[in-house]
């Protein structure tokens, strides 16, 4: 009979701890990420939008602690998710093109934060704006990972193929500069990848449609679903490897 009560005073201390490892929340991994570009990125809510709201949502729902970095703020009122409040914080300035970039990384580039990612989504408005060659702006997007590589060597980076403006507006020349600039991205900068730092693109312009912009070039909420849907697939690709 001892030896039975034994075994039921044994049995029942196993309880709590087999209960414990039952509903123990699981751990989320952590992700800091740096968003640099233009009034894409910058989004002006409600009036149009960023990506990175729906970004961040779907990766917190992914079970990732997001971070946000950056020297700016978004002033924008955002619902929560649960009881986490979205992080406002990016680098992406509105007008901006690729030169303007190069003028102010070095704020970013000063950042004591380490980017696990960084998401370059910048061109567009040389593309439309200026009378640059697309080659000579993509030299620019590759100045730009390289300063980046130089300041945060371990951050893998993803590159924007542009989502085109609206279809009006895509009329010859136009619809061939940005048809060659996302060629070059698509094809070449990958090479820039390091054994510690990738370097991706990721091709915004497939699957398009009219319907996903506010006004002639900048994202409504559809569009921005779309935006951060595809980069949310290529970060967990990433945190697959």
């Amino acid at each position: 009979m001892r030896f039975i009560a034994f075994l039921l005073m044994s049995f029942c201390m196993l309880l709590p701890s087999y209960s414990n490892a039952e509903t123990a929340p699981e751990t989320s991994s952590s992700l800091t990420i740096l968003t640099i570009g233009d009034s894409r990125v910058e989004g002006a809510t409600p009036d149009f939008e960023s990506y990175r709201f729906h970004l961040w949502k779907m990766l917190t729902e992914a079970s990732f602690s997001v971070n946000m970095i950056g020297p700016l703020k978004d002033p924008g009122h955002y619902p929560k998710l649960g009881s986490l409040s979205f992080d406002p914080d990016h680098a992406g300035v509105g007008g901006f093109k690729t030169t303007d970039v190069l003028k102010h990384l070095h704020v970013v580039l000063d950042s004591e934060e380490m980017p696990d990612v960084i998401l370059v989504g910048i061109g567009g408005n040389d593309l439309i704006e200026s009378k640059r060659r697309p080659e000579r702006i993509f030299k620019n997007v590759l100045t730009i990972v390289e300063r980046l590589q130089d300041a945060f060597p371990e951050s893998d980076i993803l590159v924007e193929q542009i989502a085109p403006a609206k279809s009006n507006l895509m009329q010859n020349d136009l619809r061939k500069r940005f048809d060659r600039f996302n060629a070059l991205v698509g094809q070449t900068i990958a090479q820039q990848g390091t054994e510690i730092s990738q370097v991706f693109s990721v091709d915004m312009s497939l699957g398009w449609s009219d319907d996903y912009l506010a006004d002639a070039v900048h994202y409504n909420d559809k569009g921005a679903v779309f935006i951060a849907s595809k980069y949310f697939v290529k970060i967990q690709n990433l945190n697959s490897r």
